[in-house]
């Protein structure tokens, strides 16, 4: 009996305090501060979106940027067009899977350089005005006694397939 009285206590403390978020949750929403009317813009929000970098890529010895190029690729023509795959051995040696079917790639390509480059994802975001990449790229001011071809490659899912900017920071 007394088991079922605690239990009875503890079902109605719940139940009053989620009703007193719901009530807190509507007085927050019905201030006339926040409501907005067709004269005040409404600020758009940004979502993250996921994605997964890519892995055992190259760029095509073909391609001969002379700046940094930002790519939306939705085929696999395309993608064989700037790049080759590069099994390796190993547990992770296998290039990402893209189905693009159910995919699309955004790449940032830099140029061919004899000096450690790599790029930065900072974010991927989905706003009302469609879909921005930002990120950075580092170059170590050492030569090396070889020339690379760095590059950033995303698979992101195709419900989020907006119009994409691209914003080096």
């Amino acid at each position: 009996m007394k088991n079922t009285f605690i239990m009875s206590l503890i079902a109605s403390g719940l139940l009053v305090s989620c009703n007193q978020v719901k009530k807190e949750n509507l007085d927050v929403a019905a201030t006339p501060a926040e409501q907005t009317t067709e004269s005040q813009p409404v600020e758009s929000k940004s979502t993250e979106v996921p994605f997964v970098i890519a892995n055992g890529y190259f760029v095509n010895n073909t391609q001969k940027n002379t700046k940094v190029e930002e790519l939306k690729i939705t085929s696999k023509q395309q993608l064989d067009q700037y790049f080759g795959m590069a099994a390796t051995m190993g547990e992770k040696g296998q290039p990402t899977t893209i189905d693009f079917n159910k995919s699309y790639v955004l790449a940032v390509v830099g140029v061919e350089s004899n000096k450690e480059t790599t790029f930065d994802v900072k974010g991927l975001v989905q706003s009302d005005n469609g879909i921005e990449l930002s990120y950075t790229i580092k170059e170590d001011s050492k030569s090396q006694s070889f020339t690379t071809h760095s590059f950033v490659m995303l698979v992101v899912d195709k419900q989020f397939d907006k119009e994409v900017k691209f914003k080096k920071e």
